[in-house]
């Protein structure tokens, strides 16, 4: 146990390393590399589709779709939510299935990837992450085994925590790091309640249709936030939600919205955060 601790800890540490990288450098020296690494799933018949909205997320993206390709499995699906930069031309160049999407919010990005990997793929497990969040080598592996205990028939989600922030203090980093996984540990233990983090989790949709109709119903202009939405409306579905907070189920995330220590322990923060992220997404 202990040593699989630590590996876990020292991938986890090495994918962070990614996100030191410089974006335009990652896509010149490794988008031959990704080509390659989604089209072998593509040919062994891998295919784990791998939802990620991006809206103007050209530095960060190049990043994200490397660590994507180091699990072996992943067949990203980006979708640019209405971009001004190079965003979609960096995931066409690095291998991804690119679409576009104009109108609407994260959630209507996320809504359209959803249609694409169960529709046109034909999955019914899908994963999600964001444009700026690294996922270790057995994340999709991990994730599925969650998913798998968890389903009954029904469908099921899995949401992890990425507690695992890479910002400018490493201090700070590791001071969060503490305070979010003792939080989602205590939360988990007292009430059963499951913090959903839509940087991190997957589905694994029911063969009725229930779960993708629930998610297509919910309103495509918001920004997803801390994705009580899409918890509920799982749940409300019939599926079955759980929360993990397990090492190789982390994945790292930046850490750019609020580094402040003390403004995460105003009582607002949650408001200030989700308010700061809806004026971002604003169309």
């Amino acid at each position: 146990m202990i040593r699989e601790t630590l590996s876990h800890a020292r991938e986890l540490k090495e994918v962070s390393s990614i996100r030191g990288m410089d974006g335009t450098m990652v896509e010149n020296e490794f988008s031959a590399y990704t080509r390659d690494a989604f089209n072998s799933a593509r040919r062994l018949d891998r295919i784990q589709p791998l939802v990620i909205p991006a809206r103007n997320e050209e530095e960060d993206l190049p990043g994200t779709l490397l660590a994507a390709a180091r699990t072996g499995e992943a067949l990203p699906i980006v979708l640019d939510n209405n971009s001004s930069d190079r965003t979609a031309e960096i995931a066409r160049h690095m291998g991804a299935i690119t679409a576009k999407v104009e109108h609407g919010n994260k959630m209507a990005a996320t809504q359209e990837g959803l249609r694409i990997a169960s529709q046109e793929l034909g999955a019914r497990a899908v994963y999600l992450t964001d444009a700026d969040t690294l996922v270790p080598r057995l994340w999709i592996a991990s994730m599925n085994r969650e998913l798998e205990k968890a389903d009954a028939g029904n469908g099921a989600a899995i949401f992890g925590n990425p507690f695992l922030w890479h910002g400018p203090s490493r201090f700070t980093d590791s001071v969060l790091n503490i305070a979010k996984l003792t939080r989602a540990v205590k939360q988990s233990i007292t009430n059963g309640d499951i913090i959903a983090r839509g940087a991190n989790y997957a589905v694994q949709l029911d063969e009725e249709g229930r779960m993708l109709a629930a998610l297509n119903n919910l309103d495509g202009s918001m920004f997803n936030g801390d994705d009580y939405h899409i918890k509920e409306a799982l749940v409300n579905s019939g599926a079955a939600v759980r929360n993990t907070a397990r090492l190789d189920t982390a994945v790292v995330s930046r850490n750019d919205r609020v580094t402040s220590l003390t403004s995460r322990l105003r009582k607002d923060y949650a408001k200030a955060r989700d308010a700061e992220y809806s004026d971002h997404y604003q169309l």
